[in-house]
């Protein structure tokens, strides 16, 4: 009995159990509200922000690596967002303690200089490694990172971003003046190229591009382990694994309605995903409830 109990001590030693929370197009939508979509006549309530964090202090315990990510659009989107006042949204992102997020096409709804000083308020790390000056194509913006590298637990993992080299037709033109959107397949090629001079051990791209967009990355670039996707708002029921590279794009949908939950083992000795789970939870506030003390208005 010895030996078999060995083995299992020296493979859970070898293994990691790591917890990827995400969301995307959040629209600055943190709000309760009626889910229409579910039931027109008796809509369920969702929770917003309160029930987020009833869900993030559950899963924040749960694995050795515990990583809180977002699939770009932070502000804009709702008659809240129309203003230029995001305290709700600076609050919500530092106070849940983000690992990082990359921008999306309503975060320029006000233009980038409304943007840029958003972005000085911010304690999330920001990354999207598409966007250089108009001026200067091959120059990258300041005021945001391509990618990130994160230490945690042992584990080098890599972070990178992407906004949908389509801004011009989505953006009006004096929202994005003076930017330059690269194309999405060659900018990812490159930037993994760059993480994995640095060794890391797992990639995960922040690619608010679309979701057929998302599936050529998964093909055209094998190297990258994770896309967390946005844009178009709409989410999956289930994982997108390509059938040849075997990474996976993940997905849920926008304004704080549901979250996705990624859940892996990593083999620290093969350095590879050994397998893993993934759903999408709906913020449901009889299942994660909200004290009405704790609902915010601005």
């Amino acid at each position: 009995m010895l030996f078999p109990l060995l083995l299992s001590i020296i493979f859970a030693a070898d293994t990691l159990q790591l917890t990827i929370v995400h969301t995307n197009d959040l629209d600055n939508t943190f709000y309760p509200q009626k889910a229409r979509w579910i039931n027109p006549d008796f809509p369920p309530i969702l929770g917003g922000e309160q029930s987020f964090k009833e869900l993030l202090a559950k899963e924040r315990q749960d694995g050795d690596v515990f990583l809180l990510l977002n699939g770009g659009g932070m502000l804009g989107g709702n008659l809240i967002g129309q203003y230029t006042d995001f305290r709700w949204t600076e609050e919500f992102m530092n106070t849940t303690r983000y690992d990082a997020t990359t921008l999306g096409v309503k975060d320029f709804l006000h233009g980038v200089d409304t943007l840029k000083q958003f972005l000085k308020r911010l304690k999330v790390p920001v990354v999207c490694a598409n966007i250089t000056y108009a001026s200067d194509t091959l120059k990258p913006v300041d005021w945001v990172k391509p990618y990130i590298i994160i230490h945690r637990n042992g584990l080098k993992i890599g972070i990178f971003g992407l906004i949908t080299e389509y801004m011009p037709i989505y953006s009006r033109k004096k929202n994005i003046k003076g930017l330059f959107f690269l194309r999405e397949i060659p900018t990812a090629k490159r930037v993994v190229a760059e993480l994995k001079k640095q060794n890391v051990d797992m990639i995960i791209a922040l690619a608010h591009i679309s979701y057929n967009h998302e599936k050529e990355l998964l093909k055209e670039v094998p190297d990258i382990d994770i896309v967390i996707g946005g844009l178009d708002r709409g989410g999956t029921r289930y994982p997108t694994e390509n059938p040849v590279n075997h990474n996976i794009d993940v997905r849920t949908y926008g304004r704080l309605s549901s979250v996705g939950i990624l859940k892996l083992k990593y083999s620290r000795k093969y350095r590879t995903i050994l397998n893993y789970s993934w759903h999408s939870e709906t913020l449901f506030a009889d299942k994660y409830p909200v004290p009405l003390d704790k609902v915010k208005t601005y």
